[in-house]
């Protein structure tokens, strides 16, 4: 059992290929190939890790119930597992819920830059020179197919028929891979604007004078004081 190690490597694996750091700008919209070995070796040591969890507690409670046999039991105390077992226990379920959010990232980090690759009009989404064949898993590559109905359902509803374009025109690729059209955003003061109110774009005034202050805005009240540094999405 390696504890977690598999589902911390596949999350080091997306961090590697993330341009949000300052590498390529393309990088943002890259999603590596699906690595599907370290995804199977993440789930049989989820599975290794459930059942030496299920064996110990089982074998806790068949000692306590022979205890109990020989002794007459004077609380239910006597039914929770003993002191030396327990780090043990708590080991491993530990483990577990690790390689749980290590899955649950991985899984939702890749569809995220799917999602963030289609608004921005990247059709090689599922191909990279690295892999030609295709990065994404064939569930992977259903869930964007039904994601994709789903846009163009959206646009015909508005009366655009299918011009996905015009939602992607409208579309603003803010700081860190977010991908939102034109909405609300909370935002971090990190630098102090001004000692007055300011006044933005929609007209709404308010003190952007105090650091550490957070405020649900607009994108485009704030896009320009984002840029600057002066503001801080919280994402």
């Amino acid at each position: 059992m390696k504890y977690g190690s598999f589902g911390r490597d596949l999350l080091l694996e997306l961090q590697r290929n993330d341009g949000s750091s300052g590498g390529d700008p393309q990088q943002q919209h890259y999603v590596p190939a699906y690595n599907a070995t370290l995804v199977q070796q993440c789930l049989q040591d989820f599975s290794l890790h459930c059942q030496a969890l299920n064996d110990q507690v089982t074998a806790a409670a068949s000692n306590n119930s022979n205890n109990n046999n020989e002794n007459t039991p004077s609380s239910s105390s006597n039914n929770k597992p003993s002191m030396y077992v327990r780090p043990s226990i708590l080991l491993q379920n530990a483990a577990i819920e690790r390689n749980k959010r290590c899955l649950l990232a991985y899984h939702v980090e890749r569809i995220r830059r799917l999602q963030n690759a289609y608004w921005q009009g990247h059709e090689s989404t599922t191909r990279s020179s690295k892999n030609p064949t295709g990065t994404t898993c064939p569930a992977e590559e259903e869930y964007m197919v039904h994601y994709q109905t789903l846009v163009e359902q959206y646009t015909e509803a508005l009366g655009l028929g299918e011009d996905v374009d015009f939602l992607r025109s409208h579309s603003l690729s803010l700081p860190g891979g977010l991908t939102k059209v034109d909405d609300r955003v909370q935002v971090r003061v990190v630098r102090p604007i001004s000692k007055d109110a300011v006044v933005l774009a929609s007209g709404m005034s308010l003190s952007l004078s105090t650091v550490g202050a957070l405020h649900y805005l607009l994108y485009s009240d704030v896009e320009e004081y984002i840029r600057t540094g002066s503001l801080q999405i919280i994402t």
